[in-house]
């Protein structure tokens, strides 16, 4: 079967701390996904500011839609994570009902790697990073804050705030409402454990705004 490949890179042209010119850092390798909406092979060109004397020269900037789509090292994207963890949590169904529906999505998933991304969706909810702060908070250093808020899971609005530039999930939590009231206590719990980034990339939602 021929492999459908996907080009994606940031839809910025200029950098957000300088407004220089963005141009080729470097290109990713090709990254197998696989979403609710098909499989797919997908190339990044991660792009770097042209002023070299803007903090945006040393950073790497991502793909916004396809860095929201995935979690670092993990092959099936947020969407089939966050439909298992409604399937096991909400409809309660077991692992063996769970891998029955996805097969008929046309998604083959053995009985290990459901097992994980089950864990891996309990840890978005209850909030692992809570006791990882410091150890993820060194490896850190100036950030750039990247929130998407396109997930809704038992009516609630999941909110995912990661580095930018790494993509990884720094902090996730849900809201009742998707409204500022909701979403503000969330931006200034990722500000207290990981202070103030460099710049925010967001999807433009009004509570963001």
């Amino acid at each position: 079967m021929q492999q459908k490949v996907v080009k994606v890179s940031t839809r910025m042209n200029s950098c957000p701390l300088c407004s220089a010119k963005l141009v080729k850092k470097y290109n990713n390798n090709k990254r197998r996904v696989i979403t609710l909406s098909g499989e797919f092979w997908v190339k990044e060109r991660v792009l770097r500011c042209s002023n070299r004397e803007c903090p945006g020269h040393s950073l790497s900037f991502r793909a916004e839609d396809f860095q929201a789509t995935i979690i670092p090292y993990k092959i099936f994207g947020l969407d089939v994570i966050l439909h298992i963890g409604t399937l096991r949590y909400e409809e309660h169904k077991t692992y063996a009902e769970i891998q029955e529906a996805l097969r008929k999505k046309n998604i083959k998933i053995s009985m290990g790697e459901l097992t994980k991304l089950t864990m891996t969706f309990e840890s978005l909810i209850k909030g692992w990073h809570d006791e990882h702060i410091q150890e993820i908070r060194e490896k850190l250093g100036e950030y750039v804050l990247s929130i998407d808020g396109t997930y809704t899971y038992k009516g609630k609005t999941l909110y995912i705030f990661r580095s930018y530039e790494t993509g990884v999930v720094l902090y996730a939590n849900t809201t009742e409402k998707d409204d500022v009231q909701h979403f503000q206590p969330l931006l200034e719990k990722v500000v207290e454990m990981y202070g103030l980034p460099i710049a925010v990339i967001s999807d433009m939602q009004p509570a963001i705004i």
